[in-house]
């Protein structure tokens, strides 16, 4: 019961990992292409700029911003859930070891008082 239990954690640890990279891999993505925006607008500067297209890159670049928070956040809970999840799988694995030990003097009692 122990054993399918503690398969079951590997696999949601492993499963929050690939999301975490994922997440990862987003996040950097977004970075960039706010970095790639950022540079495209330095140089040419905001003078010929028209208002309407000005305030569509403001925009966008809000948008972009709080995906990128969101992104963080959601990784940020991951790996509270993997962080919880390593722990849970720690704890188990020390009490099988302290129940294997139990019967194994259990048996050596049971085997001493034949």
């Amino acid at each position: 019961a122990f054993e399918s239990l503690n398969a079951a954690l590997r696999v949601a640890v492993a499963s929050s990992q690939a999301t975490y990279s994922a997440l990862a891999r987003s996040v950097e993505s977004l970075r960039l292409a706010l970095a790639r925006t950022r540079s495209d607008l330095a140089p040419a500067g905001f003078g010929g700029m028209e208002v309407g297209r000005l305030a569509e890159v403001h925009r966008d670049l809000n948008v972009r911003r709080v995906r990128v928070v969101s992104l963080e956040a959601e990784l940020s809970h991951i790996m509270d859930r993997i962080k919880f999840s390593t722990g849970v799988y720690e704890k188990q694995r020390r009490e099988v070891a302290s129940l294997t030990s139990d019967v194994e003097q259990q048996s050596r009692a049971a085997d001493a008082a034949r």
